[in-house]
């Protein structure tokens, strides 16, 4: 069982470096600009902290290693990097402090001036996180565990309003962590946006029918059909090809 698991992150990981590879060579084919070749250069001394290059990178999902290459290319190519000068070389750490700036920044952000909220539209996943482990010497450990990542948007606007860590992926768990977030911020929703899985549409224990009870009133719901649409193509396969028995290979 570890084996497969083990092989099942190795191809995952080959796939995001692909993914990786294959965007850092479009970039890089791509001309660049008039306006990008006249620009004034002393300001790219924080071409690498800078918040649009850093919403950039997050956006099309390039790593830290990845977009500190991009960065050094581009730097390298307008004669900024030389081999007698190299105090501009960026490294993925430079980056990473860079990416987490910016994040703290817009969520400070978003905590002072997003109020009153009238619609929140979240979505989430699983994913692997680094936490810190009580062990038995009672010395705090770094340890890497699967822990549930949503964010939550508010409309109309399309604005981040915050992320949320729900203990587990269950409909009480989501509930209570978006029910905290909306009284914190004053809300008078109105409405809730997300995905159509079972565990946010269910009538009875579903996450946006606990908000309707903790709220004491109906809430607007607005619901992507993509998954009720992906159940009739899913089903077809499952009778002609049988229930898949890996995540990510298709059954032989």
């Amino acid at each position: 069982m570890t084996t497969s698991k083990n092989i099942v992150k190795q191809k995952r990981k080959e796939a995001q470096y692909e993914r990786e590879e294959r965007e850092v060579k479009r970039l890089h084919a791509v001309q660049p600009s008039q306006e990008f070749i006249e620009c004034d250069f002393e300001e790219f001394e924080s071409f690498d902290s800078s918040t649009s290059n850093t919403h950039k990178y997050t956006h099309i999902k390039i790593s830290d290693q990845a977009g500190a290459a991009i960065a050094n290319a581009v730097l390298q190519d307008y004669g900024i990097i030389t081999q007698e000068e190299d105090s501009q070389i960026i490294d993925r750490n430079k980056l990473r402090r860079s990416r987490f700036s910016v994040r703290k920044e817009l969520a400070n952000e978003s905590h002072e001036t997003i109020n009153d909220i009238s619609a929140i539209y979240f979505h989430g996943r699983k994913d692997q996180a680094r936490v810190l482990v009580e062990r038995e010497d009672g010395h705090l450990h770094q340890d890497t565990a699967n822990e549930e990542h949503y964010i939550v948007l508010s409309e109309p606007g399309n604005q981040y309003v915050a992320h949320i860590t729900p203990s587990s992926g269950k409909a009480k768990d989501i509930a209570k962590e978006l029910t905290d977030l909306c009284r914190e911020r004053n809300s008078n929703l109105m409405a809730v946006g997300a995905d159509g899985t079972r565990v946010n549409t269910g009538i009875y224990n579903g996450c946006i029918r606990i908000l309707e009870l903790e709220f004491r009133k109906p809430l607007h719901w607005f619901i992507c059909q993509l998954h009720a649409n992906e159940l009739l193509l899913r089903h077809l396969i499952q009778i002609i090809d049988g229930k898949p028995v890996d995540p990510i290979l298709l059954k032989e």
